[in-house]
């Protein structure tokens, strides 16, 4: 059988429900309307076709995709297949008003993460009376950003409303690694030792707390990361909640673990190429006004 739908949302009584059955036939009799297939096509067996009643409107249509496709790749690959087909004159086709809500709402969520990277900025500034110390501090969030896309790519999360949420939670979070370290690397200098020895030692003193912290954090949220990570070994997640949250819970274990260490290894490097750059622009503009 072939079924025939009128198209949602026009003015027709029997709008969005069966309306007749074709049997090997191009043409059905609904009311006192007639409608045709269009020429040089055929009505297939078992396929649904949505045909206009009088007016302009608009038809909406859903589908299932698979599991791991985001919404940038079926963006693609919508587009893709739109292009390739020629509308007759008066239509056109667009995403619709989920997928742009969805956009727009991406957007949102990179702006929010941009500006609190900007406020933990602010902060750090105002705390250290310096400008240039923040920006070491803030190449924690970088290794956690790192660590985040990560496991973001081998558990096959897309970059959805919760993957932005924990990416945020991160930046916060991951800071206070660099904020441990840095400021016992001060303390230190100011007591009078040199600033490679002050790097030394105070990576040694704060290597410790630095692991406790991020194990604590790690190892807390690793019952909502487990399954997501292994589900051969634990089961596939089927729980709504569980789906909602893990990207939050991927994102800080993901974040925490490359920010610990890469924190311990870069974060001394950085710190002297950024206090030595400060070096030369301030003796450069001295020499200026000299």
């Amino acid at each position: 059988t072939v079924t025939v739908k009128l198209a949602t949302g026009l003015s027709a009584s029997s709008a969005g429900t069966d309306v007749a059955t074709l049997a090997s036939s191009s043409s059905v009799s609904i009311g006192t309307n007639t409608f045709t297939a269009p020429a040089n096509t055929t009505l297939s067996a078992n396929t649904t076709y949505f045909v206009w009643v009088e007016g302009s409107g608009s038809l909406g249509n859903t589908g299932s995709t698979d599991e791991d496709s985001g919404t940038r790749r079926i963006n693609t690959q919508v587009t893709e297949m739109m292009e390739g087909i020629e509308l007759p004159p008066g239509y056109t086709w667009s995403m619709g008003r989920n997928f742009n809500m969805m956009r727009e709402s991406q957007g949102e969520f990179l702006f929010a993460i941009l500006l609190s990277v900007v406020l933990i900025y602010l902060i750090m500034a105002a705390i250290s009376e310096s400008f240039i110390q923040p920006f070491t501090i803030l190449l924690s969030v970088l290794c956690g950003l790192v660590g985040a896309f990560i496991v973001f790519y081998l558990s096959g999360t897309t970059l959805n409303t919760n993957s932005y949420l924990g990416v945020i939670v991160l930046s916060g979070l991951a800071v206070n690694n660099a904020i441990v370290l840095i400021d016992h690397v001060n303390h230190l200098r100011r007591e009078g030792m040199t600033r490679t020895e002050a790097l030394l030692l105070g990576g040694r003193h704060r290597l410790r707390p630095i692991l406790m912290t991020s194990l604590t954090t790690i190892f807390g949220l690793m019952p909502m990361v487990a399954p997501l990570l292994f589900p051969e070994i634990f089961g596939p997640v089927e729980d709504r909640g569980a789906n909602q949250w893990g990207p939050v819970s991927l994102a800080l274990v993901g974040g925490l673990t490359t920010s610990g260490i890469l924190t311990l290894i870069l974060l001394p490097t950085v710190y002297t190429i950024f206090e030595d750059l400060s070096n030369w622009v301030t003796s450069s503009v001295k020499r200026a006004w000299a």
